[in-house]
Order: structure tokens, then C-alpha cells, then sequence
């Protein structure tokens, strides 16, 4: 279906890579707009950075800069103090006139974008452009149907981590970036002439923290990405003239950094939703199985989607802090227990667990992506806008409980489910499938708030 790039991430090689909340991205090295998650990893805070304002994930360069670069198509010098043969290009059709250059395989806006002539520092919901500030606001943003235009003109967007990546392996590595920087210098005796061997002219122009300071000016280059750590924090690329090298950085939304554009591939921009599953409504070629929990015999369907093995029904064995909808037993005959969080991070049967991050993404990434997944796993048993069941997933309405009060609610509309993620000691991460959504929703919980649990195989 596609190569999957799971197997690179250890989380003991990315401790730099992973926040105070358990939540985070480091890049997955194949072509697309996805990110990968680590969990239970230390802060990766740098210490040259301001307290609480941004960090440094160099572990995020590391992995993706060795795992992307035999799929990378390998960008060559151009440019030297004398000569320049680059190959640049005139977009006169876009929303502003736009000058590019051609590195690797992918075409660049060689100036940062700007308001008239004087580039613009930019906070990153402004850069990355309302619907992504919308719909992405959780710990695993997958757009899906491609890349999102932000603030960039008509036919470019702003790059996610991966791309940048691309371009990083592009020139040769973390190492080498330095040779996209511009030969201007406001403060050459810090760093001396940088070759910008590629045409990128990046400039030494730092960035600019939410409180008005000044920060890396004549030593950085510094530009958002697309893809957030968290709901305060997203992704920039540092690129330094004093070492030639990149590195991953984190900062608080409300700070101010250089945006460049990406041109759109034609080929990201849609997927094709109907050619992705294995069931229609005449045949179904998907791999099932069954699994019997030994603790109390109950049978439950399998289904395999693309390498993982994951429950196609609700689990339904009791623990002490589980619940039936409306504490009816033919409720859970039908669609399985409630679960309060710490019970459902150890209910499953041995040899299966509760849904890593990962494994949610693979999910959602296998069925589309996150804004068509829920139309792909949902059942026909939700109102409105019900799904297909393309992969035999069968995610089926089941509601919640309340933690505050108790209450039952939601039971033929949605359906929520935990993975394993801690949010914070009172909350953790679950998704939801809305009747009003052809997307899956990601949210934080009240970890006493019972939800559906699906297990996946070891």
C-alpha cells in the first residue's frame, strides 16, 4: 500500500525529541504530510532558548536525516562567488510574482515571504493559515488530502516537517545546510561568507519571541513548519551560519519567524478515497481473524490494516472501573465496555495492548488520513454522515461516560476511544468518530471519563 516507516522510531535514540506532555513528532522520511509520534521521552529543552518559549529536537534531524536519504534526489551546487547556474523560475500567475529555485526535487521560493519588499516575521497561525489552526490543534495533525496553503500565495504552501527534511537531505545533510545560507551578513565577523551554494538565500534574520525579543539575528536562519508539537509549540528549521549545520527547534505559537513557501505538487493534492480499503458493498477482501481472550472466553473479530492487527469490535471483558452504556448488558453484548483511562491502559488481553500513537497514525494514515479517515472505519450505524467500513474496522456509535456527573451520553452518535497516551496526570489522548464527520477528531480526556477501548496485537 505504501512503505512504512515505523521501525525507525526508538524512542531511547529521541529523548531529545519528546515534551513534558508526552506528546510530540519527530518526521517521518517518506514523501507526504505526516509526522510520527514518540512517547515517554524526556524534555528536549535547550538551554540557550528562553524558559517556556522554545526548545531544540535534534534527535527529529537525526533519525530523518539518515532514514530520508537514499529516497532523496540528491540537489547539486550551483552557485559559487562568481558564477550562478541555478535553475530559477518566474511564477508571474500566482497571487504575488514569485521568483523560485529548483533543489532536488522540489521547487522553493528563494526570498522569504514578505508584505511589499521587507520580508515578515509571522506568529504561526497566521503562517500556517486558519483551517490547519482549526482542524490540527491536537497532538497528531494528518491532513491527509495534501498540504495546506497558509500564508503563502495561490499554488504554494507552507512546508511540513518532512519536506524540510527532504530538503536538508537534499544538500548533503544537518551538516551541510549552512550552504543554503546567503552570502549577506549584517555581522560577517561572526560567521564570515556563507557559500548559498543552492540558490536558497537564507538569511541571517533570527527570529523574534512572542514578547518582542530579538533572537539569533546574523546567526540563524529560522522558518515555521506546518506541524505543531503541541497546542502552544510548533516546529521551525534553524539553520546556522557558525556551525553549517540544521537543527530542529520548537517555539511558542505566538512567536514571530520567517515563512518560505513550498511549490505544490499536483500529485499531493487529493487522494482518491474510493480506490483505499479492502470492502465495498459487494465484495470484501480483508484479512480477519479471531481473537479469544482467555481471562473470560469472549470471541472478538480481527482485522488486519495494513501491518498492525487490531480488534474490529469493542472490548467487553470487566474491570473494575468499566461501565455498560446505560449499565445495560445488551449494551455491551453490542459494542463492548467503558473503560476510565488507567483501566483501559491494561485491559486488553495478553499480547495486545491499548493503541500506541503510532499505531493511531498508522491507522489513520492506511485510511487516508485524519479528514477522511472516519468516513473509511466507520460502520453504517451512525447518523448522517455514515461511513463505508472500507477496511472492516467497524467503529460503531458507542458513547460515553461522564466523569463529572456520571451521565451517559452520545451512544448512537459517536464513538471514542483511548490509545495509550498520557496527556497530563488528569488527562489523556483519545479519538472520536463524529456523525457529523467524515474526519476523526483527536482529543484530550478526563482520564475518569470511560471510553471504547480497541486493542491492537503485539
Amino acid at each position: 500500500m505504501r512503505s512504512l516507516w515505523l521501525g525507525i522510531l526508538a524512542c531511547a535514540a529521541m529523548l531529545a525529541a519528546c515534551g513534558d506532555d508526552d506528546s510530540d513528532f519527530v518526521t517521518r522520511p517518506s514523501g507526504g504530510s505526516s509526522s510520527s509520534l514518540c512517547k515517554d521521552c524526556d524534555d528536549g529543552s535547550s538551554s540557550s532558548k528562553k524558559q517556556g518559549d522554545g526548545g531544540s529536537d535534534a534527535a527529529m534531524t537525526n533519525s530523518s536525516a539518515k532514514s530520508s536519504s537514499s529516497s532523496v534526489t540528491l540537489a547539486i551546487p550551483c552557485k559559487t562567488d562568481s558564477t550562478d547556474i541555478c535553475e530559477y523560475k518566474l511564477w508571474p500567475d500566482s497571487d504575488a510574482t514569485i521568483t523560485s529555485v529548483t533543489i532536488g526535487s522540489q521547487i522553493w521560493m528563494d526570498d522569504n515571504l514578505s508584505n511589499g519588499t521587507k520580508s515578515r516575521y509571522t506568529n504561526w497561525s497566521d503562517a500556517v493559515g486558519e483551517r490547519l489552526e482549526d482542524d490540527c490543534n491536537s497532538w497528531l495533525c494528518n491532513p491527509g488530502l495534501g498540504v495546506f496553503r497558509g500564508a503563502c500565495p495561490e499554488g504554494w504552501h507552507l512546508p511540513d516537517t518532512t519536506e524540510w527534511n527532504t530538503l536538508i537531505a537534499a544538500v548533503g545533510g544537518r551538516y551541510n545546510a549552512g550552504s543554503l545560507m546567503s552570502l549577506w551578513n549584517e555581522y560577517p565577523w561572526r560567521c564570515g561568507k556563507t557559500p548559498d551554494a543552492y540558490g536558497f538565500s537564507a538569511r541571517m534574520d533570527g527570529m523574534v519571541y512572542a514578547d518582542g525579543f530579538t533572537s539569533g539575528k546574523g546567526y540563524y536562519a529560522v522558518f515555521w513548519s506546518a506541524t505543531e508539537r503541541n497546542e502552544n509549540q510548533a516546529y521551525a528549521i534553524s539553520l546556522s551560519c557558525t556551525g553549517d549545520s540544521a537543527s530542529w527547534e520548537y517555539y511558542g505559537k505566538n512567536s514571530r519567524i520567517m515563512v518560505r513557501c513550498l511549490k505544490d505538487d499536483p500529485s499531493d493534492k487529493k487522494i482518491d478515497i474510493s480506490s483505499l480499503g479492502c470492502r465495498t458493498e459487494t465484495e470484501d477482501n480483508c484479512e480477519y481473524g479471531e481473537l479469544i481472550d482467555s481471562r473470560d472466553g469472549q470471541a472478538y473479530k480481527t482485522v488486519k490494516i495494513d501491518t498492525l492487527w487490531w480488534m474490529a469490535e469493542n472490548l467487553n471483558y470487566e474491570t473494575d472501573s468499566s461501565f455498560c452504556y446505560e449499565d445495560s448488558s445488551e449494551y455491551c453484548e453490542k459494542k463492548g465496555r467503558l473503560y476510565v483511562w488507567e483501566d483501559a491502559d491494561t485491559a486488553c488481553p495478553e499480547g495486545w495492548h491499548l493503541p500506541s500513537a503510532l499505531d493511531v497514525e498508522d491507522l489513520y494514515q492506511t485510511a487516508g488520513g485524519k479528514f477522511v479517515a472516519g468516513k473509511l472505519l466507520k460502520t453504517t450505524t451512525f447518523k448522517d454522515r455514515v461511513g463505508t467500513d472500507a477496511f472492516g474496522f467497524s467503529a460503531l456509535p458507542a458513547g460515553l461516560r461522564n466523569a463529572d456527573n456520571g451521565n451517559f451520553s452520545w451512544g448512537e452518535y459517536l464513538a471514542y476511544m483511548w490509545t495509550s497516551l498520557s496527556y497530563s496526570n488528569s488527562k489523556a489522548w483519545g479519538i472520536r468518530f463524529s456523525y457529523r464527520l467524515d474526519e476523526v477528531e483527536t482529543d484530550e480526556y478526563d482520564k475518569f471519563d470511560a471510553l471504547s477501548v480497541r486493542c491492537v496485537k503485539d
